[in-house]
């Protein structure tokens, strides 16, 4: 799995590369007109976190002070409400995700939210938050990222509290957690990014654990880190390095 390098060019190189592979030879460069959208257009905040397209062409904006949806035409923001459980769970939004089912879900530094089809119509969200009396509940509030399995599980990473997979017909959360000693254990709590390539593995970036691969039929987590053989040698490790991933290529940049 030799995809890594420490600088910034191979990784820009490999993204023109597929590009310029899906233009015909002598195309002419496609002319787009980009329009600026702020708080006087209706977005919340102009603090953007996080972008997702929905199956229906509608684009989800989490920012730093409330959700918002964009029909092209006019933006509906989605705040929270005190003391409303069927509300958002906070404002700063920081992960989005459309499930197979086309169920809407937003992770913010205050817990997750779901968003399905009847709840899209009332204009209402169900929370799941971490609660210390409850070992099945969400391991940590803040998330970080968002990723379904094969199967149809949820993930959802965080920072702090590893990694989780949510079991939606038992309505629980299992807890992947850092496990000193234990080499095919989660290497780290602080996860940062999650990503589903094409052959339904689960990729794990971590703060300060490097890269792990998981192997939903052994329960066990792969580590890539610098030290690892299938690493380009004599590189350095930037931690945290930022993954990319393109299907099936991956590459390493240093922040």
């Amino acid at each position: 799995m030799n995809c890594f390098t420490k600088t910034k060019r191979p990784l820009f190189w490999s993204v023109w590369l597929l590009l310029l592979l899906t233009v015909p030879l002598g195309a002419q460069p496609a002319k787009h007109t980009f329009v600026q959208l702020g708080v006087e257009d209706g977005l919340s905040s102009t603090e953007v976190h996080t972008l997702l397209q929905d199956r229906y062409g509608f684009i989800w904006i989490g920012t730093a002070d409330g959700l918002n949806l964009y029909d092209a035409y006019r933006f509906t923001p989605y705040q929270r409400k005190p003391f409303d459980s069927t509300s958002i769970s906070a404002n700063a939004t920081t992960a989005l995700y459309e499930d197979r089912q086309g169920t809407l879900w937003i992770g913010t530094v205050h817990g997750l939210s779901r968003m399905n089809a009847q709840e899209r119509a009332a204009g209402r969200f169900q929370q799941f938050l971490h609660d210390p009396a409850n070992p099945q509940s969400l391991s940590a509030n803040t998330i970080s990222a968002i990723c379904e399995d094969a199967d149809g599980n949820l993930w959802i990473a965080t920072r702090g509290g590893g990694l989780n997979r949510f079991d939606q017909s038992q309505n629980m959360f299992v807890h992947y957690r850092r496990e000193p000693g234990n080499p095919f254990g989660l290497n780290d709590d602080i996860v940062l990014t999650l990503h589903r390539d094409r052959g339904g593995v689960l990729w794990v970036g971590t703060a300060r654990g490097g890269l792990q691969k998981f192997d939903p039929s052994t329960q066990q987590f792969t580590t890539f880190t610098w030290q690892h053989p299938n690493f380009l040698p004599h590189y350095e490790q930037y931690p945290p390095a930022v993954f990319a991933f393109i299907d099936s290529l991956c590459a390493v940049q240093a922040p």
